[in-house]
């Protein structure tokens, strides 16, 4: 690919490149003091109790504070102008991540197997979209990316959250029996070092480009008809996440054509179908599936999937194809979408930052979350029992704190 600077000696360092910060701050954490003593702070933090700054382990307190500034290079005008991209598109902006992004991560041959490892836990899927959603919502609502913004909260969360999986992964040892939680699941598992590092550089980096490429490329299939302004904005956005949660900044795409660019260059290497992939999909769409309506609408998740992911992909993934019968019905079912997406939400906008339907969907997200274990509105991907990764009291999970968009829209009119 003429021009690529991301070369095949690039990708293959980045491979075995962890996250320097990250890593050091939870290896000190877990080897600084007595498992019993290390738990009951956890559990205290975990659980949502607010602790002073000051009763952090030294570790994560400084941490917290090398990790929380936006980078010199940040533009708060793009920012804002991305923030606008997802509101507009608050519907497909939320149905991208299910039936286009999570998609793309699966086809990681090698890093498909740290998310593999969540197939031993009950609800992977359910959690894994709730979670990300949360995720995305955090980063891109107004003022998410700003100093202290939620978003930027979130992306230092699952960094650690990272780094706690890496050294689960990397550290070997007894776990109960049978693993209640995706940590001890990581004490279990061995490790194979031709997958590289785990959630290693190239990893973190395609997965970010499944939030922001992804979500470009998609939107473009919805007909959104974004300017390059737009894109790059989106892009910007999800770049200054991506150098909160340890990417390097010298990997990052400086404009929509380069994470074209990026995308495919490591999906071209790395792409490809194993048994996990096709696991996690067909878990993914059952669960999608089952909060649509009864009816034609039930398809509706393989329709876009197989709209917003191209049919090769799509075929390696396992996703079905759609009968022939059904091809009138799935393109007036995305071009009703598009409509309502794109020229009828625009009269709901003063009920929110995002449109009236996304407050809807955002709604149904936190309900589906109550019906959850409790402990998954305490802690982001369950950390082990036994060495749970501390995090500040004031991260606490959005799905707790956020009220809903749709009330919380509303009382600003009020």
């Amino acid at each position: 690919m003429a021009g690529n600077r991301w070369t095949p000696e690039l990708l293959a360092s980045l491979r075995n490149e962890m996250d320097p910060v990250a890593d050091q701050a939870v290896a000190d954490f877990y080897e600084s003091g007595e498992v019993t003593e290390v738990n009951q702070l956890l559990a205290a933090v975990m659980a949502g109790t607010r602790l002073p700054a000051t009763d952090l382990p030294p570790a994560l307190r400084d941490y917290v504070a090398a990790t929380a500034k936006l980078p010199d290079w940040h533009v708060q005008a793009q920012i804002r102008v991305g923030e606008e991209v997802f509101g507009d598109w608050g519907v497909s902006s939320c149905a991208i991540l299910a039936c286009a992004s999570l998609p793309e991560c699966y086809l990681m041959r090698n890093g498909i197997h740290v998310l593999a490892m969540t197939q031993r836990l009950q609800q992977h899927a359910q959690r894994r979209v709730l979670e990300t959603a949360q995720m995305i919502m955090a980063v891109m609502f107004e003022g998410g990316i700003s100093e202290n913004g939620m978003g930027v909260r979130t992306a230092q969360r699952v960094r650690l959250m990272h780094a706690a999986m890496r050294y689960l992964i990397l550290h070997q040892r007894p776990a109960p029996q049978p693993p209640a939680t995706l940590g001890e699941v990581m004490l279990q598992e061995t490790w194979k070092p031709e997958y590289g590092q785990p959630i290693n550089q190239e990893d973190l980096l395609f997965t970010l480009m499944t939030f922001s490429h992804i979500g470009v490329r998609s939107l473009d299939r919805l007909g959104a008809g974004l300017s390059d302004t737009q894109k790059d904005a989106y892009i910007h956005c999800w770049n200054v996440i991506g150098y909160i949660m340890g990417i390097r900044e010298d990997v990052l795409p400086a404009n929509h054509v380069e994470a074209e660019t990026l995308f495919e260059t490591i999906k071209a290497a790395q792409g490809g179908g194993t048994p996990e992939a096709k696991v996690m999909q067909t878990s993914l769409l059952e669960f999608i599936g089952g909060l649509m309506p009864a009816g034609p609408l039930k398809r509706l998740p393989v329709y876009l999937t197989r709209r917003l992911i191209d049919d090769d992909t799509a075929d390696i993934l396992g996703v079905p194809r759609i009968p022939w019968r059904d091809r009138f019905l799935q393109a007036t079912i995305i071009n009703l979408w598009q409509f309502v997406d794109k020229e009828l939400a625009g009269p709901f906008k003063k009920y929110s930052h995002l449109q009236f339907a996304s407050a809807w969907f955002h709604d149904l997200l936190m309900a589906e979350i109550g019906k959850l274990p409790d402990a998954w509105n305490r802690q982001l991907f369950g950390m082990p029992s036994t060495l749970q990764a501390n995090l500040p009291p004031d991260w606490q999970h959005p799905a707790v704190k956020a009220p809903s968009m749709l009330t919380s829209g509303l009382m600003k009119q009020l």
